[in-house]
Formats: structure tokens, sequence, C-alpha cells
């Protein structure tokens, strides 16, 4: 299965994680890609949108931080807890 997206998508993916990130309190890329076991320099180029979410990555950051898959690659706010429901006002994507 081919998972390339177009450039769009993968800057809006980024544009999401980042929101989620500084709405969690983590000032710096390096200090969330650890507290959800990614490697930094792998998920700043998720984040900047220079490569694809993969779905391996998608489920820590949802593992550490509740956020569902679905908000991360297409933006459904429906899916988010309480705790990050003001991740989907307004729409940063």
């Amino acid at each position: 299965m081919n998972m390339d997206a177009s450039p769009a998508a993968r800057r809006m993916i980024g544009a999401r994680l980042k929101r989620l990130r500084e709405f969690l309190g983590y000032k710096t890329q390096t200090s969330f890609a650890e507290s959800v076991g990614l490697q930094r320099h792998r998920y700043v180029q998720y984040e900047t949108g220079e490569r694809l979410l993969t779905i391996d990555a998608a489920a820590a950051i949802r593992a550490k931080t509740n956020c569902p898959i679905d908000f991360l690659y297409f933006g459904d706010i429906h899916g988010l807890p309480a705790s990050l429901r003001d991740l989907g006002l307004p729409d940063a994507a």
C-alpha cells in the first residue's frame, strides 16, 4: 500500500501535531518526541510536513496523549476526549 500523501495533506497533519503538542504544554518538539517515544529528528519531519506521519508513530502519540488517530490524520474532532476538545476549535488545518 502506498502511504504517500500530498504536501498539503502532510502540512495539515503537521499543523495538528503542533497544535496538540502546544495544547499539552510541550514547548519543544524534542520534549514532546521524547515523551511519546519517538526520535526527535523523525518527529520534526512529521510536524513540519516533510514526512508523512506513520501509523506506528500515530499509535505511539495516541497511546501517550489519548488523541484519536482520526484527528491526527483527518482533523476529525468528534472522537476527541473532553480533555482535548479545545484542540478542534478553531480548525487550524
